[in-house]
């Protein structure tokens, strides 16, 4: 049985209103490739997919610790989703190697939705912070604290950011919390 249900709620269609004509995009993080979809749809000139689309079961409550067969159906739709769209690169790579494919100040938007624990969501952020154009953003979701979040699926956004907030604070132009969605502009 497949229990992912994609949360396509204001917060995070909102996001999409800071992509721009023209704009290089990317989404850290893909699954089945929902989310992927609306980006894909805004005017965008290119929007890189970065997922290993690797079962990951450390933490069974969360979408990744789906057995791998389920997560090579979820790949496969990706695939035959967005194949035949040339303004979309299909990336499979974790994270922390696909940033090593681009360039500094490359993209306008990117959409972290990857590992939500502490560790990945900082590695991420710092990773990719650079890989970000003056005036673009980085966001994401699960900006969340219930206990579920902090004791279940062990989420470390709000912690992530907020370290990283302080760390970058000479660099952030803006930054804000929408419902579960955050956003972060470079100066």
């Amino acid at each position: 049985m497949d229990p992912y249900k994609f949360d396509n709620g204001f917060s995070r269609l909102s996001l999409l209103d800071n992509i721009n004509e023209g704009d290089v995009c990317a989404e850290v993080g893909v699954l089945k490739g929902d989310y992927a979809n609306l980006i894909s749809l805004q005017p965008i000139s290119k929007l890189h997919l970065i997922d290993p689309w690797i079962s990951i079961v450390d933490i069974p409550h969360r979408w990744h610790a789906v057995p791998q067969d389920i997560m090579d159906e979820y790949k496969s739709e990706v695939h035959e989703r967005f194949t035949k769209n040339e303004s979309v690169e299909i990336v499979e790579k974790y994270s922390a190697d696909a940033v090593l494919d681009f360039e500094a100040d490359y993209f306008n938007w990117i959409y972290l939705d990857a590992n939500h624990t502490y560790s990945f969501v900082i590695e991420d952020l710092r990773n990719w912070w650079g890989k970000l154009k003056t005036g673009g953003y980085i966001c994401g979701n699960a900006y969340i604290d219930n206990p579920i979040a902090r004791n279940v699926l062990d989420f470390g956004v709000i912690p992530a950011i907020d370290d990283f907030i302080e760390e970058k604070f000479d660099e952030v132009s803006h930054f804000e919390v929408i419902e579960s969605q955050y956003i972060i502009q470079k100066k």
